[in-house]
């Protein structure tokens, strides 16, 4: 994941260079629409997927792997078919680089990752996930500095096709090591139905929705406002989402850990898991008040200027928004709080957008991170209200 994270951010200033600020803007925004479309294709198995995993046994991780490849085949042509007519809608210029940027993070919700954290297989997600996105974005890069335009059509394919790879990969590998073939996948099961696998989940896939909503709209709120901090913002939530990213193998790994403890180390497990999450952000609001003005102006290629106040908000809205994966993913899928994460996910959510376009346009970058972080802190005190609630109930 720390490859992917530092990969993706060295993208940024190359695009920038060779295609200009607005069409860069154009290819962040069809990232944030995969984003969504992503999230909708995965159907949950991001939240509770690997908790389930981690208490299966061997045959119901092979029901598990295969409903879970005959429902994301079944529904990922329509999402990312809507995916691209609201592009088409939200942007009028560059649609091409803003449908690729969207297949580069759409298609990732087609992966195994979340299969292989529940079963401890890191080197699985390595192979997977981080390598062939990592290896896409640097050849991507290279590509891309050619210039020519057959070299940068040949880098923007890399970069939608090196994840589908990926993805082929792990589809591979998770059907082998519960003793299937992948086409067992396309066989017709009366209780695995699509109607039926739909129906599943409810509150993880509106947890996972409502927090898609949350960490991608606001580029898009922000971008098609056009006001004129809308560069500067677009440019601190990429660097947010890469960031965030580069944390991802800790929230994993804690989201495999926390739900394995026996009944009496469970405490003591969302205790440290919640530890984690605290130091986490408040080590992101020291590191980018420390460093974030320098970093993201180069990240810009000079092309915007960042005040210490719009970094130090950007350190804060990532540190609360590691917490909150860690505390929501981890803590409260392994109490079995499922269906209180979904209702703070969406009550902070709400909070946080409500204020946005009102707090950017008064205040610019500073006050649309503001209101995000605002949502963010929201979310992270229900989440530390549901865990001393169960705490208290013994």
């Amino acid at each position: 994941m720390v490859l992917v994270a530092v990969s993706s951010i060295l993208l940024v200033p190359t695009l920038i260079e060779a295609v200009g600020a607005s069409a860069w803007a154009a290819f962040a925004v069809g990232q944030a629409v995969g984003g969504f479309c992503a999230v909708l294709i995965l159907y949950g198995w991001g939240v509770e997927g690997p908790a389930l995993v981690a208490r299966a046994s061997v045959g119901d991780r092979r029901r598990l792997v295969l409903s879970s490849l005959r429902l994301r085949w079944s529904i990922s042509a329509p999402v990312l078919i809507t995916g691209g007519l609201l592009l088409l809608a939200l942007t009028d210029s560059h649609r091409v680089l803003a449908v690729a940027g969207m297949l580069t993070n759409g298609l990732a919700g087609l992966g195994m990752t979340w299969f292989f954290l529940g079963v401890k297989d890191g080197w699985s997600v390595f192979i997977t996930d981080s390598m062939p996105r990592s290896l896409g974005n640097v050849l991507g890069i290279l590509l891309l500095q050619e210039d020519s335009e057959t070299a940068f059509a040949s880098g923007m394919a890399v970069l939608v096709l090196a994840p589908l790879f990926g993805c082929l990969h792990g589809w591979l590998r998770a059907t082998n090591s519960v003793g299937c073939a992948l086409r067992q996948a396309f066989a017709h099961s009366p209780d695995d139905s699509i109607g039926a696998l739909l129906g599943r989940g409810k509150h993880s896939v509106s947890t996972s929705f409502t927090g898609s909503i949350y960490t991608l709209s606001p580029v898009i709120i922000i971008a098609g406002s056009g006001a004129p901090s809308a560069p500067l913002f677009v440019l601190v939530d990429k660097a947010q989402k890469q960031l965030l990213s580069a944390f991802a193998p800790v929230a994993n790994v804690l989201q495999a850990w926390v739900p394995r403890a026996r009944e009496k180390e469970l405490l003591k497990r969302v205790f440290v898991a919640a530890l984690a999450a605290a130091l986490f952000a408040s080590g992101s609001l020291m590191c980018s008040a420390l460093f974030g003005v320098p970093a993201l102006e180069w990240l810009s290629a000079g092309t915007v200027s960042v005040s210490s106040s719009v970094a130090a908000w950007a350190g804060l809205y990532l540190g609360l928004a590691l917490a909150e994966v860690i505390l929501g993913r981890s803590c409260l899928v392994a109490i079995g709080a499922v269906s209180r994460l979904s209702f703070w996910s969406f009550v902070g959510a709400a909070i946080g957008l409500a204020l946005l376009l009102p707090a950017g346009m008064a205040w610019g970058a500073a006050g649309a991170l503001g209101a995000v972080s605002l949502g963010q802190g929201v979310r992270v005190c229900g989440y530390l209200f549901v865990i001393w609630s169960w705490k208290r109930r013994g």
